[in-house]
């Protein structure tokens, strides 16, 4: 199994990935280098993927995939709107798409304090520090990225997004599962109650920023995953669209499953987020399917015709 790959394989079996990731990381193989998944296809432009693959070859051993997991982490590729990425300074301190503190960026930038805002020198410059703290060999990748951000917490979710990012990583030979998703024949339902916990290693403690009415699936699937869209759940496919979100036909873990208005999800269809993929079938986690508030997983299926398709 590849090495990114083998790292989503140990998420899925529930290892306490904070405390593992230098443990597991110093079993792998020297190089971390591999094609992009459809996920960074969708995610991440043509020119801004050469920029990381360009950055990450000046260090031996350095996936392309570590430093686009950064950049998405840190800033969703340049894409956020938050202080610090497109100019200024966020309360940290920390600036550009990378989030350098300006004394790191006067050692490994290009010499020219506006660039840290331009992701290709930033790029550059985040493969050069990274590469001076040991990225570029598996061992010690965890501890590099540990000195670029002092929250193990941070490197998981960097590496999380890293195994995404490469072609080939799945959760196990065949169906692809977080721990403890529900399997079975389409239609079966486990109600979980009204907690609303994290899914993933890259979902903030306390969710994404979350616009939407508490109870409604709409806030359930934001809280799991980033939203920059408005609307009602049979609004979301259009809406997302319209913002430059990646959407697909095939289900990924992470992924929002949209339905449209219809008998079965009414005049406000409904979204849910994929925890497992077997085969035509695949599970979300959602709220208010079974009640107002309430949290259950369900198999449906990729044949169901009121399915739009997956935002991912």
């Amino acid at each position: 199994m590849r090495p990114l790959a083998l790292l989503l394989a140990l998420l899925a079996l529930g290892m306490g990935l904070v405390l593992a990731v230098p443990l597991l990381l110093s079993s792998l193989p020297p190089t971390l280098g591999e094609a992009p998944s459809a996920l960074a296809l969708q995610d991440i432009p043509a020119g801004d993927l050469a920029i990381l693959e360009a950055a990450a070859a000046q260090c031996p051993g350095l996936s392309w995939a570590v430093l686009a997991g950064i950049a998405k982490v840190e800033s969703d590729l340049g894409r956020s709107d938050l202080p610090g990425v497109h100019s200024g300074a966020n309360p940290s301190g920390a600036e550009g798409p990378f989030q350098f503190l300006p004394a790191t960026w006067a050692r490994y930038g290009d010499g020219n304090p506006q660039d840290v805002y331009d992701l290709r020198a930033a790029a550059f410059a985040a493969a050069r520090l990274l590469c001076a703290d040991g990225a570029g060999n598996p061992a010690t990748l965890p501890q590099a990225l540990y000195r670029y951000n002092h929250d193990w917490g941070y490197v998981a979710q960097v590496l999380a997004w890293a195994a995404r990012y490469v072609a080939g990583a799945q959760l196990a030979s065949g169906a692809q599962a977080i721990q403890g998703a529900l399997q079975g024949a389409v239609g079966t339902i486990r109600v979980l109650g009204d907690e609303v916990v994290p899914l993933f290693p890259w979902v903030p403690p306390g969710g994404f920023p979350d616009p939407f009415p508490w109870g409604q699936c709409t806030y359930y699937a934001a809280f799991q995953h980033r939203v920059s869209w408005n609307g009602n759940a049979a609004d979301w496919w259009a809406n997302a669209k319209a913002v430059g979100a990646a959407e697909s036909r095939a289900p990924t873990l992470g992924a929002i499953a949209v339905w449209r208005a219809s008998p079965a999800y009414s005049v406000y269809g409904h979204v849910g987020v994929v925890v497992a993929v077997d085969g035509d079938r695949f599970t979300v986690a959602e709220m208010n399917y079974v009640g107002l508030g309430v949290v259950d997983q369900r198999v449906a299926s990729l044949s169901d015709p009121a399915l739009d398709g997956f935002i991912t």
